[in-house]
């Protein structure tokens, strides 16, 4: 009979410790099925956010992109506007004479190495004295980029005076750039003519392509005095 109790004993405590492990360990499971979904709902939650941010940037871009193009389109329309209310014309800056060199021209020209050719002359200054001087085909402004100064294309041409013209003097005549409005009550052109391309402001060729306006120079010689 007391081997019957105990091993009835036994027996509970067995299943008692079974029970016990079985809940522990379901306790266990329940745990880190817990971890694991509390995990999973992090990631989700980092994802979203991640998402999130990344189709807001690209909104952001999208919407900066296209306010800075209809900005721009706004600035060259202004520009456009500016431009066609504004008249440019050459006005004669000064007018020398030539003097003929011991050589007997009246002027020589030279080339650099960069393609900036070059016109020397002598003429006479207002006290008399005879003056060396010349032109290029690119003008040196005071604008400057860095180290670099800006340079300005200059119209230098020669032409031969006509025998049968009223004045047989050799001269040389500059004409500067002006920039008027025909409006005056709208907007125009006021920057250096001579600084600005093509009707949207940007060259068509090179940084000496196409301008609004550029300085002339015109070396009036007589016929057979040009010089290489």
């Amino acid at each position: 009979m007391m081997k019957t109790l105990q091993r009835r004993k036994l027996e509970a405590r067995a299943h008692r410790d079974s029970e016990l492990k079985r809940q522990a360990e379901e306790a266990r499971k329940a745990a880190e099925a817990a971890a694991l979904k509390k995990s999973a709902r992090r990631s989700l939650i980092r994802s979203i956010l991640g998402w999130s941010t990344a189709v807001a940037v690209v909104a952001g871009m999208v919407v900066l992109t296209n306010w800075a193009n209809d900005l721009g389109e706004r600035n060259r329309q202004a520009y456009r506007e500016e431009i066609a209310n504004t008249e440019f014309s050459l006005v004669t800056d000064s007018t020398d004479s030539l003097l003929r060199r011991v050589d007997g021209s009246y002027y020589s020209v030279s080339t650099d190495d960069i393609g900036v050719v070059s016109y020397a002359y002598s003429t006479v200054d207002e006290r008399g004295g005879v003056v060396e001087r010349s032109v290029s085909s690119r003008e040196i402004t005071g604008e400057r980029f860095l180290w670099i100064k800006e340079m300005q294309p200059v119209d230098v041409t020669v032409k031969v005076i006509d025998p049968e013209a009223v004045s047989q003097e050799p001269r040389v005549v500059g004409e500067i750039c002006t920039a008027e409005p025909i409006d005056s009550s709208k907007p125009s052109y006021t920057d250096d003519p001579r600084s600005a391309f093509g009707p949207d402001g940007h060259p068509a060729d090179d940084l000496y392509g196409p301008r609004l306006c550029v300085n002339r120079v015109t070396l009036w010689v007589p016929d057979g005095a040009i010089q290489p």
